[in-house]
């Protein structure tokens, strides 16, 4: 059997607000995004070092996340987020539920 850490969560939780951006087209053809805030408690932390891609058509640093919440988000992988006013992409969601917690990760979207 694992450990349920819920309890242990509440100490390192802070009120935060992720923006949910979903995209919305118009009748005359023009694309506009919509934000809707999920406003929960949770931790989020970097998941990795930023590092740099080298491609051949381009090099690029990303930025990553990790969110630990007791709360179980509507997101759906590849949904766009917003946290301190980055971009981010949802690439991983993990249910620890049996735990007590959920885990996000997230890359920087550009």
């Amino acid at each position: 059997m694992q450990p349920n850490v819920q309890n242990i969560l509440n100490g390192w939780q802070q009120s935060l607000i992720l923006y949910r951006v979903t995209q919305s087209h118009s009748n005359d053809g023009l694309i506009t995004n919509i934000e809707v805030p999920i406003i929960f408690k949770g931790v989020v932390q970097t998941l990795q070092p930023e590092k740099l891609q080298v491609k051949p058509e381009e090099t690029r640093s990303s930025k990553w996340l990790q969110i630990h919440t007791k709360t179980s988000f509507t997101l759906k992988t590849n949904d766009i987020i917003e946290y301190n006013s980055k971009r981010y992409k949802v690439l991983d969601i993990l249910d620890y539920s049996i735990n007590g917690y959920y885990e996000y990760h997230a890359v920087e979207d550009f």
